[in-house]
């Protein structure tokens, strides 16, 4: 798991912040000033910048490293979905309205 490794967390945090300031800046609707954040779509980029940055890593040198680095980004991923769940059943998100695809008009 090194390239999940974090070595600097005032970085991590950091580059954090600025991809959910651009998320929210991008998602903005200015009649409304309401950011609507399509999840896939953000999900979806999200991949394409860990690809590049896998891409052009060890990490991804052999298939097997490939699998590895990926199987450890779904570990981390259903983590910190957890992190958010229980965050969420604690009031925490109150400020983000989920409006689910199959729920719009």
């Amino acid at each position: 798991m090194p390239m999940l490794e974090v070595k600097d967390k005032d970085y991590e945090e950091k580059i954090t912040k600025a991809l959910m300031d651009a998320i929210t800046r991008e998602s903005l609707d200015p009649a409304t000033n309401t950011s609507v954040m399509l999840s896939g779509d953000i999900v979806s980029a999200c991949i394409t910048v860990i690809s590049l940055m896998a891409g052009t890593s060890k990490v991804s040198s052999t298939p097997r490293l490939t699998r590895e680095f990926a199987d450890d980004c779904a570990k981390e991923v259903k983590k910190k979905i957890a992190l958010v769940k229980d965050y969420q059943s604690k009031g925490g998100l109150d400020i983000i309205k989920v409006v689910h695809a199959d729920e719009r008009h």
